[in-house]
């Protein structure tokens, strides 16, 4: 009757917690808390100088011009690094860029800056070695070079160093490790894939696509490739990101360098060969203050098994562009 007490345990309010499994769960909380920091730019980081190579062949034939130049202006006038298109010869082309990439990175001696380095054109596999073959163009007398064989120049630079790679096979630069400062690589295929030549659906369309996008917004490496990957549908392949840095540093963080007093008034002024969309980095949604927050619920099955890659993946990899950070917390 009404009287009476019911002494089963409610579905709702149980008599007791389960406390080994909340301490598996804040156990959880904590490494995936853990394995998302470094995929979100850190508060008050930023570097001294950003210098960006972007690289072609003088004899290229895929008319990669057309988006370095577009990719080139982002750059420099979007984000305000210090970005220099350099051509390789096809004479001596291996020992040309050595020389070059030398000079670059030794340039360059402190690790508050950041080196980007861009690759468009033809490239081809050695997949008896693993390595990766740049290619001026499809004539069979066509000047090549191992990439493979140069990249350590980057790799042992004291300078944090981004790799972008949009050619054929690039994945197969993914392979070395280095020391010290972070080093990056986000390759436009995997190392059996070819990928498309300029175009609507090439890797560097969708690049300069998604750096737009972030406008004044500070951003990381590991991020833009999540952003990349959710374009797969207007990609020949899914793009590669590898780390190449030993002791897993805390990912490259990008966002437009400040502008000097002086420039202001030029730099406002001249955009007439970027997007219209480009131009609005100032629009409202791109000023939300950093202290606002937005507190999600998520529930979870009582039986769940956590994986903390599938989390990361989540909440990395489709996370809005305004999301600066993320914190995980365990409630019973």
């Amino acid at each position: 009757g009404y009287g009476e007490e019911d002494s089963t345990p409610s579905s709702l309010h149980p008599d007791r917690f389960d406390h080994e499994h909340i301490s598996k769960l804040e156990e959880f909380s904590q490494d995936l808390q853990k394995a998302i920091a470094n995929s979100f730019p850190r508060p008050s980081t930023s570097y001294t100088s950003v210098h960006v190579l972007l690289l072609r062949w003088a004899d290229d034939d895929l008319n990669v011009q057309v988006e370095l130049s577009s990719l080139k202006a982002v750059l420099e006038k979007q984000y305000l690094f210090a970005a220099e298109q350099w051509d390789i010869p096809s004479m001596n082309s291996t020992r040309a860029l050595q020389t070059k990439l030398y000079d670059f990175q030794n340039t360059h001696q402190s690790e508050d800056e950041l080196l980007i380095v861009y690759y468009g054109g033809h490239a081809d596999a050695d997949r008896r070695r693993g390595r990766s073959i740049w290619a001026a163009n499809r004539k069979p007398d066509s000047p090549t070079l191992t990439w493979s064989s140069l990249q350590h120049l980057l790799e042992n630079a004291i300078p944090h160093v981004f790799i972008i790679l949009d050619c054929c096979y690039a994945a197969n630069a993914a392979r070395d490790t280095s020391e010290g400062t972070t080093k990056e690589i986000i390759a436009a295929c995997g190392r059996e894939n070819p990928t498309l030549g300029v175009g609507e659906r090439s890797f560097t369309s969708a690049l300069i696509e998604e750096l737009q996008a972030f406008g004044s917004q500070p951003f990381t490496v590991t991020m833009l490739h999540g952003r990349l990957i959710t374009m797969r549908w207007r990609l020949a392949h899914t793009p590669v990101y590898a780390l190449l840095s030993e002791h897993g540093r805390h990912t490259i963080e990008l966002a437009p360098q400040p502008a000097p007093a002086q420039a202001t008034q030029s730099f406002n002024g001249d955009y007439a060969d970027l997007d219209e969309d480009m131009m609005d980095i100032s629009a409202p949604e791109a000023r939300i203050g950093s202290d606002t927050r937005v507190l999600l619920s998520v529930s979870i099955s009582d039986d769940a098994t956590c994986d903390i890659a599938e989390w990361k993946e989540w909440l990395t990899h489709k996370a809005p562009r305004i999301v600066t950070q993320i914190g995980v917390k365990v409630e019973a």
